[in-house]
């Protein structure tokens, strides 16, 4: 049991410290690389103290703490990215709305254009000219889709 509890502990510090980098840091973009630094960097610590330390289950530690870090990037990245699903929480959220209303404020959006945009700034996408292009990490996550949805049987959708 301490052990399990030595690793939530590191993981929440990962996030905490990446929380407090977000708050202090003057860009506004994702900061992706930047946790996964420290999520590294923690990782060696709480596997060196685990070992150091003689505790019990060091693999089960290190599999619940790198099971942690995508799960977390899931919900921080989606804070990042508008969608028509988000958008319709955030209208309803500010009160009862009727179906005109939630689709009039829809039409104000124009989601593939911001789509686009963030996935320039996060570096996935790359323009030149008239035309978007891949690049190495946006491949890299375009692949890594591909395998999820060919592991589970699902078709392409958004």
């Amino acid at each position: 049991m301490p052990t399990v509890l030595i690793t939530f502990g590191f993981f929440l510090l990962a996030v905490l410290l990446h929380l407090l980098l977000c708050r202090v840091s003057p860009q506004k973009n994702l900061k992706v690389k930047p946790f996964m630094m420290l999520a590294l960097m923690n990782l060696v610590i709480l596997i060196n103290i685990l070992i150091t330390h003689h505790l019990a289950f060091v693999l089960t530690a290190v599999v619940i703490y790198v099971l942690l870090v995508p799960a977390y990037l899931v919900f921080y990245v989606s804070t990042e990215l508008m969608s028509p699903s988000k958008k319709i929480l955030q209208i309803i959220a500010a009160g009862p709305c009727a179906y005109s209303d939630i689709f009039k404020a829809l039409e104000r959006e124009n989601f593939i254009m911001l789509r686009l945009e963030e996935l320039e700034h996060s570096g996935c996408l790359s323009r030149q000219k008239d035309r978007y292009c891949l690049t190495v990490s946006g491949q890299a996550i375009a692949n890594m889709l591909g395998l999820y949805q060919l592991l589970l049987g699902r078709e392409v959708g958004g």
